[in-house]
C-alpha cells in the first residue's frame, strides 16, 4: 500500500544541507526544494515512540548503557557476588564491535629485511602475503573508524529498549561461558576466537528473539543493518521518499538581529542571516505488508493501536529544523492510501506553475490547485496504464476547494464519494495491514 501526501509549507528552513541552506535538487529542468526521507522518518519515529514499550535508542555510545544493564542484571541474580565491571565492559565493547565494525585478527610486527624495510607477513590461514595491520588488536567500541566518536563515519546502533533489556538479560545469563572471551587485553586475537565470538553474538540475538525480526514497530518498518552481522539484520518494510516541491522553488534571505540590553543604545549583540524556502510538497510512503509480517515479531490484532498510531505518525511527520521561527504546518491538501500490486508513485516531472500566474511561477493563485489537478491526472493515467495493478483506495481532502481541484478535473469521473476523514484513512490502512496472512506469507 502506498500513501501519497500533498502539503504546502510557508517560509521555513525545516531541512538544510551542509551549506546551511534549504535542501535543493534539480528535477524537470528546474531547481526544487525537498525534505529528505531520513528527516521525515526520524520525525515519524519521534511522534510514534511516546510510550516506554515503543521507545528505541540510536547512539554511537551504546556500550556504557549495555554495561550498566548487564551489571544490574548480574547484581539482581547474585546480590552477594561482586561484579567484575572491567570484564563486563570488555565483553560489551567486543559485543558491540562485532555488530558494527567487526574484529580483525592481529598480526605480529612485520619483519624487516636487510634494507630496513618492512616485508609482507604470510597469513597462516590463507598462505598468502597480507599487509601489516596497525590496529594493535584493540576493539573500537562499535565504531567503524577505530572508535573516533567525532568522525561522521562512526557507526550508531539502533535498538529498542525492550531489545536492549533482553540482550542484557541473555548476556548476564551466559556470563560464565562468555568470560572466556575476556581478559585478552592487547594480546593478539586468533581468527578462530573471532569466529567463535561472532557465533556467540548470533546465538545471543536468537535467544533474545531478534534474528531477522524485532518487537519494535519502528525498527521493523525502517529496517536495521549491522555492518558485520548480516544474519541478524532487519529488512525495512516501509520505504519513505523525499518530499519534493511540485514546482520551481526559490530561496529568500531572512536577516535577524539580537540586541545587547547592557550595551550601547540600540546596539546589536549578533547579526545573522538564514535562507528559507516554501512550496507545495509531494511525498510517498510504501508499506510492504508481507515484509512487515516477517520483520515485526509481534504483529497481532492486540497491536492495532500501535499500528494505527504509527500510520498517523507517517502522515504527520515533518522535519522540525527551525520550527521555532516558522509557522506550524497546516493540514495536508490531500492524503491518498491505495493498494498496489507494484509500488507506484506519481510524477511531477513537468513542474507545476501557479494558477493564473506567469510561466516563471510568479503571481497567480498558488501551487496547490494546479498540483492537485496534476496529481489527479497521474492518478487516472496510472489506472489507464495498468488497471489490475491498483486495488481499493481512500483519500482525505480537508478543504472543499482542494476537493474540487482533485475530484473531477476535466470531466473525469467524480470520486468524491471516496473522501474520508484522517481517522477513516488510518483505520483503512490499519485494517489492511492486520488482515490475516495469506498462505504464501504463512
Amino acid at each position: 500500500m502506498t500513501l501519497h501526501i500533498l502539503r504546502s509549507l510557508s517560509s521555513h528552513q525545516r531541512n538544510r544541507g551542509s551549506d546551511g541552506a534549504p535542501k535543493k535538487c534539480e528535477e524537470g529542468g528546474v531547481s526544487r526544494s525537498y525534505l529528505s526521507s531520513q528527516s521525515i522518518k526520524r520525525n515519524a519515529r519521534v511522534l510514534f515512540e511516546t510510550t516506554e514499550q515503543r521507545k528505541s535508542i540510536r547512539s554511537k555510545v551504546f556500550v556504557p548503557l549495555l554495561c550498566d544493564l548487564v551489571t544490574a542484571e548480574l547484581t539482581r541474580k547474585n546480590p552477594a557476588d561482586t561484579v567484575n565491571k572491567v570484564a563486563v565492559e570488555e565483553l560489551c565493547e567486543r559485543f558491540v564491535s562485532t555488530l558494527t565494525a567487526g574484529e580483525k585478527e592481529t598480526k605480529k610486527p612485520a619483519a624487516k629485511n636487510a634494507k630496513g624495510k618492512e616485508s609482507a607477513e604470510v597469513s597462516p590461514e590463507s598462505g598468502t602475503a597480507t599487509p601489516e595491520t596497525s590496529d594493535g588488536g584493540d576493539f573500537d567500541g562499535g565504531n567503524s573508524n577505530g572508535g573516533n566518536d567525532n568522525d561522521p563515519k562512526s557507526t550508531a546502533v539502533w535498538i529498542s529498549e525492550i531489545e536492549i533489556n533482553a540482550l542484557a538479560g541473555v548476556i548476564a545469563t551466559r556470563i560464565a561461558d562468555l568470560s572466556r572471551f575476556t581478559g585478552r587485553g592487547s594480546r593478539s586475537v586468533p581468527a578462530k576466537e573471532i569466529t567463535d565470538f561472532q557465533a556467540a553474538v548470533e546465538q545471543i540475538f536468537s535467544e533474545s528473539g531478534m534474528s531477522f525480526s524485532t518487537q519494535s514497530l519502528a525498527v521493523s518498518a525502517f529496517g536495521r543493518m549491522f555492518a558485520n552481522q548480516s544474519k541478524i539484520n532487519v529488512e525495512a518494510a516501509v520505504s519513505v521518499g523525499n518530499a519534493t516541491t511540485t514546482h520551481l522553488a526559490d530561496e529568500t534571505l531572512d536577516e535577524y538581529i539580537t540586541e545587547d540590553n547592557l550595551g550601547e543604545t540600540n546596539a546589536a549583540a549578533y547579526m545573522g542571516v538564514k535562507l528559507k524556502t516554501s512550496g507545495t510538497y509531494y511525498s510517498t510512503m510504501t508499506i510492504d505488508r508481507e515484509q512487515l509480517r516477517r520483520s515485526w515479531s509481534r504483529y497481532t490484532e492486540a497491536d492495532r493501536v500501535d499500528v494505527a498510531d504509527f500510520i498517523d505518525a507517517l502522515i504527520l511527520a515533518l522535519p522540525t529544523g527551525g520550527s521555532n521561527s516558522a509557522d506550524a504546518p497546516p493540514v495536508p491538501h490531500i492524503v491518498i492510501a491505495e493498494q498496489q500490486s507494484c509500488p507506484t508513485a506519481y510524477t511531477f516531472e513537468t513542474p507545476v506553475y501557479a494558477a493564473n500566474g506567469a510561466a516563471d511561477g510568479t503571481g497567480g493563485g498558488g501551487f496547490s490547485g494546479p498540483s492537485l489537478t496534476a496529481l489527479r491526472s497521474e492518478f487516472d493515467a496510472a489506472r489507464d496504464f495498468s488497471p489490475k495493478a491498483f486495488g481499493d483506495y481512500v483519500f482525505t481532502v480537508p478543504r472543499r476547494t482542494d476537493l474540487a481541484a482533485f475530484a473531477a478535473p476535466d470531466g473525469a469521473v467524480d470520486i468524491s464519494a471516496e473522501k474520508k476523514s484522517r481517522d477513516d484513512l488510518v483505520e483503512f490502512v490499519t485494517n489492511w495491514i492486520l488482515e490475516p496472512a495469506t498462505e504464501e506469507a504463512a
